[in-house]
């Protein structure tokens, strides 16, 4: 296959893989487990860039659920980049298929573990862990998270 064809197939699939990372990372992962946690799920809102939020009322949430909520971001684009994983071995002799599903886990990747490993290490006050850190700060519980994720990557 061309270089320039693969580019060309390519880099739709990256931007919208990325928004449905952003989509599942929002919806799934914070409202529906703010959901389940007893919270309330109001919306979600992703820019054409690939930033995304969740607006999610934790009234009434312990400090261990909200955590839970925030957490959930990353919990389930790791679950969603296992499934494609999945895919990319199944559709191994399709190279179409195995494509497609090897870029969607590359999006998932990279909206799951990347993010909590740098927001715990420069807690940019705007990501889920710092969220987190404010929950419970602890600097063995941030070196824990940055051994843990790092060594997930």
């Amino acid at each position: 296959m061309k270089v320039w064809v693969l580019f060309l197939v390519s880099m739709p699939i990256l931007y919208l893989g990325n928004m449905l990372a952003v989509s599942v990372h929002e919806i799934i992962g914070h409202g529906l487990t703010a959901q389940l946690l007893g919270g309330r799920f109001k919306s979600f809102g992703i820019t054409l860039g690939g930033m995304g939020w969740a607006d999610v009322d934790v009234k009434g949430l312990s400090v261990q659920r909200m955590a839970l909520m925030y957490s959930g971001g990353a919990a389930s684009t790791a679950l969603f980049l296992l499934v494609f994983i999945a895919l990319c071995i199944a559709f191994r002799k399709k190279a179409l298929p195995q494509l497609v599903f090897i870029l969607l886990s590359f999006c998932f990747m990279l909206d799951g573990l990347p993010y909590y490993f740098w927001d715990a290490i420069f807690l940019g006050g705007i990501g889920d862990f710092s969220d987190i850190f404010n929950l419970y700060p602890s600097s063995d519980l941030r070196v824990a998270i940055i051994a843990l994720c790092g060594l997930s990557m």
